[in-house]
């Protein structure tokens, strides 16, 4: 069984200044918050009833999702980002994003959100740094938080930085 799907080495999304995180985000919802992770990060969406119930795994993890003949560990982004859990409903999905840690290495993995939002392109203008209270979680798992739209139309947006979303300790423990 092959546990995490391999890619090609992409571009790594880091901590950079606010011009370079500007792109085209797949914006999504967990907890009534919004959050974006560039698009191009994203392979595709699957359905939660897809999920397989595996053995003792993280607190964090909820099991394994068969992608094309690879096994990718599905992890509950609710728990992992420490925000107010929810009972999964229709708009429940699986986000097949590609991760490349610090070893260079790029691997596939699910990450369970409440639905999605939007597609939209954020500019760099509407890019800001990510505030203190938001740098207490994963080193560097928010790479910014973006501000669009108008009046009722607002809308915060916080900028995940998916490869911060698991370290390498963790993907030593999912794959063993």
């Amino acid at each position: 069984m092959k546990l995490f799907g391999n890619r090609q080495n992409e571009n790594s999304f880091g901590s950079a200044p606010s011009s370079s995180l500007a792109g085209k985000y797949l914006v999504f919802e967990l907890a009534g918050e919004f959050y974006g992770i560039l698009l191009q990060k994203i392979q595709e969406i699957a359905l939660v009833e897809n999920i397989i119930t595996v053995g003792p795994m993280p607190s964090y993890a909820l099991g394994i999702l068969e992608v094309r003949g690879n096994f990718l560990p599905v992890i509950d982004l609710r728990r992992r980002l420490n925000v107010r859990e929810k009972k999964n409903d229709h708009r429940s999905s699986v986000l097949i994003a590609h991760i490349t840690p610090p070893d260079g290495r790029t691997l596939a993995a699910g990450f369970l959100i409440d639905g999605i939002d939007d597609v939209l392109i954020l500019p760099h203008e509407t890019i800001l740094e990510t505030p203190y209270t938001l740098r207490n979680g994963l080193p560097g798992e928010f790479a910014g938080i973006s501000r669009i739209g108008e009046g009722r139309e607002k809308k915060t947006i916080t900028l995940i930085n998916v490869n911060a979303l698991l370290t390498r300790k963790d993907i030593n423990t999912l794959l063993s």
